[in-house]
Order: structure tokens, then C-alpha cells, then sequence
């Protein structure tokens, strides 16, 4: 789907370099796998939802033989008008149980160009999601950068926090751009942890949160894709496995198909949105 991957104007600028499959995913996938065994490093543009299409071969074909091919799954996540057929929430519950994969979604347009050059660089199956949205930062100029695999990076960080948000991809900027109301509405100092990787976890993170706090805290995952299976189970299962009595709340979208609106009316309606994120934390500080 070149127009809707965004393809159009790298076609005209490489038109060998791009390889058109007649919307099939499965084989898109085994071709892309042929091609890394050969020495490429294949880039497989599909939109999220159709990925599913193509599980077995990913798993069979690209993954058991450990190849370097790159996913970038356009449309992750609730996509608007287009409905249940084509909402990209799935992928990480869907990927998340295969061995040998990396799972990632960038938090605006550069870390999306870094992680992209990540993948190329490291040569292992990588995957990218991505929204249907427009970001704000993106400087197609700069040099891109390395990002060492499974790391996190603070967006704030504030001595004596209680809470800790762990946000992947869109959900970052929506709580970034929401800063404001937040502290309007609570009362408690607030951690925002960018969690671009989403396999691996960053475990030297998760542990200096068990070490600085565990007593006193709570954990808030926050991710535009399936509760059942994603980031926040993982958490979930990582702080449970540890033994410590950090509280973890999570959210994301429940297990419904998601119908036709707007975007923003549907990030809305399910609570991806910062009045969502401040009602979780009224609920979980009083509950302290």
C-alpha cells in the first residue's frame, strides 16, 4: 500500500529499491525473509492490522532463523474513521509472545528516524509502530542516532515522586502536551518515563524504581494498544515476579473491538487522554 505506508515519494526517488507485493502480506514477509538470508536488510512497510495476516510467517520465516528484517507498522493503534477493521492494536500482544524480535514505537518523528537507523545498524528483527497522526518534532536533516537496545530515557524526573508513567509512543506527547491540566488537577509528584522500547523492557530502570521506592509507589502504563498481552501486562508480570509492593494500574484498550469516530473522540471515549490519566490517579491515591 504505497500511498497509505508513505512510500510514494521514496518510490520516485528509488524505484529499484522497492518491491511491490499486491497487498499480500504473507508473502511481503517470506520475500522480505529471502531477501535478508541473501546478505539485505529488507524494510516491511504494512499497516499494523494486517500484520496479523502475516503471524505465521513471521514467526516460521524471519524469526526462528533470526533475520534482519525491519516491520514498520504504520497505523498502530486506534486509526478513526476507517473502524474496527483497521484499528492497529493488536501488534504487540500478537509479537510480544514471539522469541527473537525487538518491539519499539518512537515517541515523535526524530527518535522514530534514530530507531529506524537502530534497526539497520543492529541487524537483528525489528520491529516499529507507529500512529496515523502527524508529529510535531522531525528534523529529516539532522544525523540520526543509535539508541542501545531496551533503553528508556525520563521525560521528567522529580525527587520524591509517588507516581511513575510509563508511556509508549503517542502516549508520551498526550501527556507531555496535557502537563499543565495535570498538575492543575492532583496533588502528587509525577515521574514520565518515555518507554520507547517495548522488547526488552529496560530492566535497569524498572529495578532502580523497585530500589528508590517499592514501598511507596505506583506504576501507571499507559499504551494505544491491547490491554490483554501488551506493555502493561509485562509490567504488570515484571513487578509481580519482583516481590516488591509497587502498584501497577494500566491503561489501554480493553478487550472490545473499537468502533468508527475520530481519533481524538475515540482516545477519548476508551480514557487514552489525559482526563483518563488523571481520573487513574484520583482512583489510586485514594486508595493509598
Amino acid at each position: 500500500m504505497e500511498v497509505g505506508t508513505g512510500l510514494s515519494s521514496f518510490i520516485k526517488k528509488y524505484p529499484d529499491k522497492y518491491i511491490d507485493v499486491g497487498i499480500a502480506e504473507e508473502h511481503a514477509v517470506t520475500y522480505a525473509a529471502g531477501l535478508a538470508a541473501s546478505g539485505l536488510i529488507p524494510i516491511v512497510c504494512i499497516y499494523s492490522t494486517f500484520m496479523q495476516r502475516a503471524f505465521d510467517c513471521i514467526f516460521h520465516d524471519v524469526l526462528l532463523q533470526d533475520l534482519p528484517v525491519i516491520f514498520c507498522m504504520d497505523r498502530a493503534g486506534i486509526v478513526g474513521p476507517d473502524g474496527p477493521t483497521h484499528h492497529g492494536v493488536f501488534d504487540i500482544s500478537m509479537l510480544n509472545i514471539l522469541p527473537n524480535i525487538i518491539i519499539t514505537a518512537p515517541k515523535d518523528g526524530d527518535e522514530f528516524l534514530n530507531l529506524l537507523h537502530t534497526a539497520v545498524q543492529f541487524k537483528k528483527p525489528f520491529a516499529i509502530r507507529y500512529p496515523k497522526s502527524s508529529t510535531s518534532v522531525f528534523n529529516v536533516n539532522r544525523k540520526p542516532e543509535f539508541l542501545p537496545i531496551g533503553s528508556w530515557e525520563y521525560i521528567w524526573k522529580v525527587p520524591e515522586a509517588t507516581i511513575t508513567i510509563l508511556a509508549v509512543g503517542s502516549m508520551v506527547s498526550m501527556i507531555v502536551d496535557g502537563k499543565e491540566k495535570l498538575e492543575k488537577n492532583i496533588n502528587c509528584k509525577i515521574n514520565l518515563i518515555n518507554c520507547r522500547y517495548i522488547k526488552p523492557l529496560d530492566l535497569k530502570i524498572l529495578e532502580s524504581i523497585i530500589s528508590e521506592y517499592n514501598l511507596c509507589h505506583n506504576v501507571i502504563t499507559i499504551e494505544e494498544g491491547s490491554l490483554i498481552g501488551g506493555f502493561g501486562s509485562r509490567i504488570n508480570d515484571y513487578f509481580m515476579n519482583s516481590f516488591n509492593k509497587i502498584k501497577v494500574a494500566s491503561l489501554g484498550i480493553p478487550d472490545s473491538y473499537i468502533e468508527h469516530g475520530s481519533r481524538q473522540e475515540l482516545l477519548d471515549e476508551i480514557g487514552l487522554d489525559i482526563n483518563g490519566v488523571i481520573e487513574v490517579i484520583k482512583v489510586i491515591t485514594n486508595e493509598r
